[in-house]
C-alpha cells in the first residue's frame, strides 16, 4: 500500500531584537514577520540593504515529518459454504431406476479475512543554523530538512509519535452495505467484498 510523506519546515530567527517566523506558530507576545527562504538568505548575505541593518541571529530550523502507512488490523471471519450431494441409481436384470441427485445439509467452515488500518507517524526536530549555513545551503531546504529528519529518526526512534487516522481497508464481505460482518455482501460499491476494498472513515 502507498505511503504518504509530508515535510513541514519552519525557520525561526531574530531580526534586530525581534523574532520572525516563516510559517508555524508565532511565539506569544513577540512580533513576527513572515518572509521567504530567499529573503532570509538575502538578509544574511546583504543585511545592509534591509531596514534592520543587521543579519538574522539565533536561527533555528524546525522540521516536521508526517507519514501515513497501513498496518494489519484485527482479522475478521467469513463463512465458507460447503455442499454435499448424494446420487442414487438402481439396476436389475430387466429394469432400472433413473439416477437421482439430492442435496443434503452440511456444516460449512469459517475462514479468515484481512483488515488494514492507516496510521500516522509524526516526528519534529529543531537545529540551530548560522547565516553562513543559510547562504551556503545546497539543494532545497526541504531536502535539507528530510536529511535532518532521517538522521534524527535513526538516532531517536522512540520520539516518533504514532496515531491512528481512523481510515480502514476492510476485505471482509458485508451485508446490507455494512462492512466486516462476515456475511456475503449485496455487490454494492464499498461493500468490502474481496477485490474491491474501500477506505472507510469511522
Amino acid at each position: 500500500m502507498q505511503t504518504k510523506v509530508r515535510v513541514a519546515i519552519v525557520a525561526i530567527f531574530a531580526l534586530a531584537g525581534s523574532v520572525a517566523m516563516a510559517g508555524g506558530d508565532k511565539p506569544e507576545g513577540q512580533p513576527t514577520k513572515p518572509i521567504s527562504i530567499e529573503e532570509l538568505q538575502a538578509r544574511c548575505l546583504n543585511p545592509g540593504q534591509f531596514e534592520q541593518q543587521h543579519a538574522p541571529q539565533n536561527i533555528t530550523i524546525q522540521c516536521t515529518d508526517t507519514q501515513t502507512s497501513w498496518v494489519a488490523g484485527a482479522p475478521g471471519e467469513v463463512a465458507l459454504d460447503s455442499t454435499r450431494e448424494v446420487t442414487t441409481a438402481i439396476f436389475s436384470d430387466k429394469w432400472h431406476v433413473a439416477a437421482k441427485t439430492d442435496s443434503l445439509a452440511i456444516q460449512g467452515k469459517a475462514g479468515t479475512c484481512l483488515r488494514f488500518k492507516e496510521v500516522q507517524q509524526t516526528f519534529t526536530v529543531e537545529q540551530k543554523l548560522s547565516c553562513d549555513e543559510i547562504i551556503g545551503q545546497k539543494g532545497s531546504i526541504t531536502d535539507f530538512c528530510a536529511s535532518v529528519l532521517d538522521r534524527g529518526k535513526h538516532e531517536n526512534p522512540k520520539l516518533v509519535e504514532m496515531s491512528e487516522t481512523g481510515n480502514l481497508v476492510d476485505n471482509c464481505p458485508a451485508i446490507d452495505g455494512k462492512p466486516g460482518d462476515g456475511k456475503p455482501g449485496d455487490g454494492k460499491p464499498g461493500d468490502g467484498k474481496p477485490g474491491n476494498p474501500k477506505p472507510i472513515r469511522f
